[in-house]
């Protein structure tokens, strides 16, 4: 699944922007995520010295880590400002999009997502980086 997506993603990645694939990524904490998958702006000889703090799109590939993905790294990115996060589900066979990153009330100093689809293996999805790309769902499913 992993590598389907990241064919996909070099095939319709726009110009300025580049695949990132099991790289780092800068949220701001001690424990920076490692996204599956990540676009970003530039090229990769932009991050030799540090990772991007910014993503155009970041997909996560859940099989074992499905509650983690959707709660605590949506969570992250949310607060990250990444535009479009998806999680592709292994085990039940569907890809799950959020959208829309706003700050929660204020107090909870937290970011979430104000939207969140399921698409089925019949459904196509579009990037918001890539308007144009649509991929079938079950393109992606292995």
């Amino acid at each position: 699944a992993l590598r389907r997506l990241d064919l996909w993603l070099l095939r319709v990645c726009p110009s300025g922007y580049h695949v990132r694939n099991r790289a780092g990524f800068d949220v701001g904490t001690r424990n920076d995520p490692g996204p599956d998958l990540a676009v970003v702006a530039g090229t990769d000889q932009d991050y030799l010295k540090a990772n991007p703090r910014s993503a155009a799109l970041i997909v996560e590939v859940a099989d074992s880590s499905l509650a983690k993905d959707t709660t605590e790294k949506a969570e992250l990115y949310a607060t990250a400002g990444v535009p479009d996060y998806w999680v592709l589900d292994l085990e039940n066979r569907k890809l799950i999009v959020f959208r829309d990153p706003v700050p929660l009330p204020t107090g909870l100093g937290a970011t979430a997502y104000r939207t969140r689809t399921e698409h089925g293996p019949a459904d196509a999805v579009l990037p918001l980086h890539a308007p144009t790309a649509t991929v079938r769902v079950a393109d992606l499913l292995p």
